[in-house]
């Protein structure tokens, strides 16, 4: 209670002051016209000022502001320099001073990280403005009041956003064409909103973190509460911009890290009238209230800090059991080497990583769990509907948690972030013996939400979600795995295929597009044949994209390809989609030791008949329709030349009239005197010819 009455005092206190302020700001633009005087007077002018008004603080921040306002603005590098390193100076010389009007200070200070402040080939340490800047603020940290300072350091991380900075380098560009040149080259190296960014962060995250280790009270529980929840704000209002996140992590981790509350002295007043039992009961639940409050920020910051960001989890454990060199690049390095910091800190501050994994992945099955299952469903059109619901539930699960939260608790973006650390720090993983079904209600979990809303989009989850149902799948046994994926409901199968199809085609890099398509291929060859053809001709039919029809065309095509052999093991039997002829050999020379009948011929993951093939041949005619109007896209010529692919690459398998009937379809639109305005005619052309000759 003392520490509230004290924080709305400090709040009253301020309000007044700034009221004053404004009043004498007012009073210094009426009489403040003449254009900037020599350095070395303002200097002076300011040595004065601490000695006259070090008693009328009011004044001597009026002073501050206009001489730092005045230097900013019309100062050249060299007076900034002198002018910092001099208040700097002022400031360490007389504390008492500091105390007073220290939290004044940091607003104006701020306004020397601008960009005509910075250089890009210099070093930011050798930089004197920037050096200047910080040294000031270091002592405002050290002398400043602490609980004033904190509260200006709260407001003022809180009104950090990228965007503002953005707009006032706009202005400043407007107002100086020759400055553009200047703001071009800071882009070889970072944005300069967000080197500005980095910059103003890092100071206020220093003077938060002091200014917590200087409050002395018995509740320090409610100034850590302030600070990690201005935290929180700033992170999301900035990390969808930045770059950088190596940086921001770091920052936070010291944070964290560092964090340690003063130690209450016996005289204090918040002791006063409390009993030893009392002030010990109140330490312990503060101790763990801080305790949850550090928790919190840990997993949310690593969460939240990754959600544009990845560390290929799945493309390196796919490399680890294939042939697949992984790519390494510096950026990755270094954040991967931020990231680890919380791996390490999550288990300081005392997190169960596997018992809190094991709690998402339980509260991940709950949001489904009211599903009706297959054989409750009458028709196609409601499994269709419910399919819906499926992509809707994780999305209302988070609002709904959010809405209804009355304690802290810890992120769950954040933990299955760090159990993908796990294994990128130890080797091992962190649940080995997931299910399938966990994996794959994981994945649906912290994919879907994205679709409604850019607040829950988080690349890393989903990366890592598809590393976990890679581990599900080389860590079990065929025949178990395709148990489990029987016993889902069809939909729920259906919701995740479509989003790793959907996934896959989104992403940029090409390695883990083949890692992400690779895994789609496997679980397709798990599913019943039946679920794996009506996936396939669904996406065909009703898709709207080109992209997913493609690639599906191209799985359909290996699928039907392959051969499989349902008693081996599937880390063995499907580690590339290729049979091993050595492997297969040798099982053949055991079995027939034994005095056993000969293997039964292998069959293709996807076989083939006569409705299958006129299903196919019936959405491969309404591409060529498509593709041979007026107003057709190259994506359609595109799908059009898969499909010619599609057909060559299976055509001993296919019936030879339907290859026929598609052959004089496509040749009646593309033929000798179809002009090719694209290339892609060209390539339609010659690969159905190519058909035609086979036939």
């Amino acid at each position: 209670m003392c520490c509230r009455i004290d924080i709305i005092r400090s709040v009253f206190h301020l309000t007044i002051l700034l009221t004053n302020i404004n009043i004498k700001r007012k009073l210094r633009d009426w009489t403040l016209c003449d254009a900037m005087e020599s350095i070395d007077t303002i200097c002076d002018n300011l040595e004065a000022a601490f000695a006259d008004q070090k008693d009328d603080p009011l004044s001597l921040v009026t002073i501050i502001e206009m001489y730092s306002d005045q230097v900013e603005s019309e100062g050249k590098e060299e007076e900034k320099e002198k002018y910092l390193e001099k208040l700097s100076e002022l400031l360490v010389a007389h504390p008492d001073v500091v105390a007073q009007i220290g939290w004044d200070l940091p607003k104006g200070l701020l306004n020397f990280y601008v960009s005509p402040n910075l250089f890009p080939y210099r070093r930011l340490r050798s930089n004197k403005i920037v050096v200047g800047v910080m040294n000031c603020f270091q002592e405002i940290a050290v002398q400043g009041n602490p609980k004033e300072c904190l509260l200006t350091g709260c407001q003022l991380l809180s009104e950090l956003t990228m965007e503002h900075i953005s707009q006032e380098l706009v202005e400043i560009e407007k107002r100086d064409s020759a400055h553009k040149e200047v703001l071009e080259s800071f882009k070889d190296f970072t944005s300069p909103a967000e080197l500005i960014l980095g910059l103003k962060s890092h100071v206020l995250f220093e003077l938060i973190q002091t200014v917590l280790r200087r409050i002395e009270t018995l509740y320090p529980s409610k100034f850590l509460g302030m600070a990690v929840s201005v935290i929180c704000k700033f992170l999301r209002s900035n990390m969808d911009e930045v770059d950088n996140t190596a940086f921001f992590l770091r920052r936070i981790f010291a944070f964290c890290r560092n964090y340690a509350p003063k130690e209450v002295s016996d005289d204090a007043a918040d002791l006063k009238e409390l009993g030893s039992k009392e002030v010990d009961k109140i330490k312990e639940d503060e101790a763990i209230l801080q305790g949850k409050l550090l928790r919190n920020l840990c997993t949310f910051a690593v969460g939240f800090c990754m959600k544009r960001k990845h560390l290929r989890h799945d493309v390196q454990y796919y490399g680890s059991f294939s042939d697949v060199k992984t790519e390494k690049h510096p950026y990755y390095e270094e954040l991967f080497e931020a990231c680890s910091r919380f791996y390490q800190l999550a288990y300081s501050f005392d997190i169960d990583l596997r018992e809190e994994f094991l709690s998402v992945i339980k509260g991940s099955r709950d949001i489904y769990k009211s599903l009706p299952p297959d054989s409750e469903i009458s028709s196609d059109e409601a499994r269709r509907g419910i399919g819906q619901v499926v992509y809707q539930l994780s999305h209302t699960y988070h609002l709904q948690k959010m809405a209804k939260a009355t304690e802290l608790e810890l992120d769950p973006f954040g933990i299955v972030v760090l159990s993908g650390l796990n294994y990128l720090v130890t080797g091992k993983h962190l649940y080995p013996e997931i299910k399938l079904q966990d994996a794959i209600y994981l994945y649906i979990r912290f994919a879907t939400p994205s679709l409604f809303t850019d607040l829950y989009f988080n690349e890393a989850a989903e990366e890592i979600s598809r590393y976990w149902l890679w581990v599900a799948i080389t860590n079990s046994g065929y025949k178990e795995l395709k148990g489990q994926l029987v016993e889902m409901p069809s939909y729920i199968n259906a919701v995740l295929l479509q989003m790793l199809l959907l996934r896959n085609c989104e992403q940029a890099n090409e390695q883990s597009r083949m890692v992400t398509f690779t895994l789609l291929t496997r679980l397709l060859c798990l599913m019943p044949e039946e679920t794996t053809f009506s996936f396939s001709l669904d996406t065909l039919l009703t898709c709207p994209y080109v992209k997913p029809k493609i690639c599906m065309l191209g799985i359909m095509k290996d699928l039907m390809l392959r051969s499989c052999q349902c008693k081996r093991d599937l880390a063995a039997q499907l580690m590339d989609l290729k049979l091993k002829d050595n492997d297969s050999v040798t099982d053949s020379q055991k079995i027939a030791s034994q005095g056993s009948p000969p293997p039964l011929p292998q069959r293709a993951f996807l076989s083939l008949n006569e409705d299958r093939m006129a299903c196919i041949h019936s959405v491969a005619l309404m591409a060529v329709d498509k593709a041979s109007k007026e107003e057709r896209q190259k994506e359609d010529l595109l799908l059009l030349l898969n499909y010619l692919n599609f057909f060559n690459a299976l055509r001993n398998k296919w019936d030879k009239n339907l290859l026929k009937s598609i052959h004089l379809e496509i040749a009646a639109h593309f033929n000798d005197g179809t002009e090719e305005k694209l290339p892609e005619i060209g390539f339609i052309k010659v690969a159905n010819d190519t058909l035609g000759n086979n036939l």
